[in-house]
């Protein structure tokens, strides 16, 4: 595995797979909303859905298990204190991300409405014409509004201590 490197999945999940990755996403994942960085951020301003699920060491099986079934990259994070252990991190951004949460949704318990909440942005880009997209056809007003509510949303429900 080549660590940080975009992969596809190469495993078709299980049943038992989509309730024990619903788990672990409620207990070790974030759910969230970012925004691209592209250039002109004034022409198109778009935001994408983003899972990422975190584990100190030894990290191995449990974050490769979930590239394997749904793509995505492991990485090393950045240390943060002297004394933390090394950690690393399964992430998926876009496409694969909306995939997966389709695919367990309604098994999560703890960050369903995070997931909910995520896939509003598959269905606004969806709404779009394809290939209409981009610096010669910008967002409308209406687009870039729904997409800072879904991403102001984003961000409430993942405000620690915070009650949904």
């Amino acid at each position: 595995m080549a660590q940080g490197k975009r992969n596809e999945p190469t495993v078709q999940p299980t049943e038992a797979d989509l309730y024990y990755a619903a788990g672990f996403v409620d207990g070790e994942g974030c759910i969230a909303v970012r925004q691209s960085t592209n250039r002109r951020p004034e022409w198109n301003p778009s935001m994408y859905a983003s899972v990422t699920v975190s584990q100190a060491e030894p990290y191995g099986v449990m974050l490769q298990w979930f590239a394997d079934r749904w793509g995505g990259a492991v990485r090393r994070k950045p240390e943060r204190k002297d004394n933390a252990r090394e950690a690393y991190e399964w992430h998926i951004v876009g496409q694969q991300a909306y995939d997966f949460l389709d695919a367990v949704l309604y098994k999560l318990k703890i960050k369903a409405p995070q997931a909910v909440n995520a896939l509003r942005l598959r269905d606004q880009r969806a709404n779009r014409a394809r290939g209409q997209t981009g610096w010669r056809n910008p967002l409308t007003v209406e687009e870039v509004a729904l997409q800072a509510e879904i991403k102001a949303e984003a961000n409430r429900l993942n405000q620690r201590g915070k009650q949904v």
